[in-house]
């Protein structure tokens, strides 16, 4: 990263290179390659590891760590705020571009990207190596696995579990001019609760309905309602979920509850579920 003006950064031992317009609290752990431009803010209990670049009009709330080589507010143009969420780890290697906004307890696995104009509820998840390609809400405590596509303009609920290696599609008609502000597009929408299995494909404006599970390797073309299991090429109706029952040698372990609808069977320390 090239600074044009020396003179608007201190310059700390390491090439430390903070603005001198930036807010930076006294407890801050700021490491060696850093470099912090102007109007950013960051609160008591931050930690930045080396070489993390952090762009104009950044806010990072308390007791975040920001690892190494990350790099916040990236394509960043006159005006953008960027929101980091306290408690949050961006973890290595991630890039979070410029007009994004991120709730607390936000984590990423190493090298997630993320562009921009993307917001997300508190205690959310992005895993290693996954895209969301901008112009995306997600509500609250919603978790993406390894190697996730978001095509842009797409919706996603509060306690969303999307799979590794799913993708979300976003143009009918490929290939158009899909890139905002035409908006011609349209991402797929997931409601609250629902989850997408391994390897699956969602085609572009469809709706995965709340509580509803999406079989591995599943292709869907069409809506799917409420609390309906869906599988196959292209994805049709299996089940209610509330029909899937434990196997033998899992009902020894949980009982004779069944495991679907998720949210009514799920423990999980610290994960706490507003019915």
């Amino acid at each position: 990263m090239q600074i044009s003006n020396f003179n608007d950064y201190n310059i700390y031992p390491g090439s430390i290179y903070i603005h001198k317009d930036a807010d930076i609290a006294e407890d801050v752990e700021i490491s060696v390659g850093c470099i912090i431009h102007e109007n950013v803010i960051i609160k008591e209990g931050s930690r930045l590891s080396e070489n993390c670049i952090i762009r104009p009009n950044v806010k990072i709330e308390k007791n975040c760590e920001i690892h190494d080589n990350v790099e916040i507010a990236y394509n960043y143009q006159k005006g953008m705020q960027t929101t980091i969420g306290e408690n949050s780890i961006i973890r290595r290697g991630s890039t979070l571009y410029a007009g994004n906004n991120f709730g607390k307890g936000f984590q990423t696995g190493s090298f997630a990207h993320i562009r921009e104009n993307c917001t997300f509820g508190e205690f959310c998840s992005v895993g290693t190596l996954t895209q969301f390609e901008g112009y995306t809400t997600v509500g609250k405590y919603s978790r993406f696995h390894t190697n996730v596509h978001i095509g842009q303009n797409s919706e996603i609920g509060q306690y969303v579990w999307i799979f590794p290696y799913v993708i979300f599609t976003n143009d009918k008609y490929p290939p158009h001019d899909i890139c905002p502000p035409y908006k011609t597009h349209k991402g797929p929408i997931i409601e609250n609760f629902a989850i997408v299995a391994t390897s699956s494909v969602l085609m572009p404006g469809i709706t995965i309905g709340e509580d509803s599970l999406i079989g591995a390797g599943s292709i869907v073309t069409k809506n799917v309602p409420n609390g309906e299991l869906w599988m196959g090429n292209p994805a049709k109706f299996i089940k209610n979920v509330e029909d899937i029952k434990w196997d033998d040698s899992f009902a020894k372990d949980f009982g004779d509850k069944n495991p679907y609808p998720w949210r009514f069977s799920f423990k999980r320390k610290g994960y706490l579920i507003d019915k």
